[in-house]
């Protein structure tokens, strides 16, 4: 008896929970099926419609409407009346029409500086002497820099050669890049110090004639030249330079170096 009233039991809970399912199922086809029709829909949506219209009373909804309407033509109006659209100008050709650059103001010119007086060590440098021509005036560098390089001289005495080497190969490269830039004064300086650090090294002694050259002090020009043949190098090996070789020969051409 107790198991048969179990089974019962069970029988009418499943039977309760299929009948619930089946009702849902058939909620759901009904809803499909309504929002498939449009008719059913629209007749929906004006029953509710009715219902918004009943609850809220028609003279407020009618005051809202023309409020509104009322504020959209005023804004209207004044932007009309405020910002009337200007339409582009065409030129004959039909092309738009653009507007003129204005023309830049042109400035002031500036006033010359004034020049900075020299450094009294920098007059004392470089002595003038009257050469040969009385027209021209030579510099004599190497009785100016002399007692500048003396120390020079000192602090390289007992430095070990391959010090030496790479030093006066950092000054020849600092000479050239001086005597591209046109200091030629600055391009010697370094010239003579590689010299005196490496004295066997005969690109040094070719520049170094050019800086000279370039600041019209013939004289040492020449004396550059005997020092190099007293270390081993030769007139020749110095005019395989080309900027030697030119200068050299403009230099012979005008009686310069006798």
């Amino acid at each position: 008896m107790f198991f048969v009233l179990i089974l019962l039991v069970l029988v009418g809970v499943v039977f309760t929970v299929h009948k619930r399912q089946q009702r849902k199922i058939a909620m759901l086809k009904k809803k499909v099926r309504e929002s498939n029709n449009p008719v059913v829909s629209n007749e929906k949506k004006e029953i509710e419609s009715k219902s918004i219209e009943e609850t809220i009373p028609s003279n407020s909804i009618d005051k809202n409407l023309v409020q509104q309407k009322q504020g959209q033509e005023v804004l209207k109006s004044e932007t009309t009346e405020e910002t009337p659209v200007k339409q582009p100008e065409k030129s004959l050709t039909g092309q738009r029409e653009l507007a003129p650059k204005p023309i830049p103001k042109r400035r002031p010119p500036k006033k010359n500086r004034r020049l900075l007086p020299k450094k009294p060590e920098e007059k004392e440098v470089f002595s003038y002497s009257n050469s040969v021509k009385k027209k021209e005036k030579h510099l004599n560098f190497t009785k100016a820099q002399k007692e500048a390089l003396k120390q020079f001289v000192k602090d390289v005495e007992n430095m070990p050669y391959p010090e030496k080497i790479s030093m006066s190969n950092r000054l020849f490269n600092i000479g050239m890049r001086a005597l591209g830039d046109g200091a030629n004064r600055f391009a010697a300086t370094s010239f003579f110090k590689s010299i005196i650090l490496n004295p066997k090294r005969k690109e040094s002694y070719a520049f170094l004639c050019v800086a000279l050259a370039r600041m019209k002090a013939y004289d040492d020009v020449k004396k550059v030249i005997k020092k190099a043949e007293e270390n081993g190098i030769s007139l020749y090996d110095l005019r395989q330079n080309r900027l030697f070789d030119r200068m050299y020969t403009k230099l012979e051409q005008k009686g310069l170096l006798k």
